[in-house]
């Protein structure tokens, strides 16, 4: 009786339509895509606002490799399926953004993510 009307067209729907607008819907489609990519996010983060202490020259990078501990098929030997993410970044671009000449986005841009 004192629910709202969003509360009501919400429980007479069903499928992705019903979803609250800030919910991704890649976390609904693929959720190991959507933890991959937040992991991926995390890292970056950290690697560019807690790399101060650290002292590389411009021609250096800042390398940080991930692996999920986690095998798709835990009863099968060597899971071909476990992948490396490895997230590069260049010094000179630590430094830029220490001095204020490239904002937190334009260093995430230039780093390089790959998987093995």
């Amino acid at each position: 009786m004192g629910q709202s009307a969003t509360g009501q067209a919400a429980v007479g729907q069903a499928g992705p339509a019903a979803v609250s607008p800030q919910v991704d819907l890649l976390l609904l489609n693929d959720p190991g895509e959507a933890y991959a990519q937040e992991v991926k996010a995390v890292i970056l983060d950290a690697m560019v606002e807690n790399s101060g202490p650290l002292v590389l020259g411009d021609d250096e990078w800042l390398t940080v490799a991930a692996r999920d501990n986690a095998p798709s098929d835990p009863f099968m030997a060597g899971d071909p399926d476990v992948t490396t993410l490895v997230l590069r970044v260049r010094g000179a671009d630590l430094s830029a953004f220490r001095a204020g000449r490239l904002t937190i986005e334009q260093v995430r841009s230039r780093v390089q993510i790959g998987e093995f």
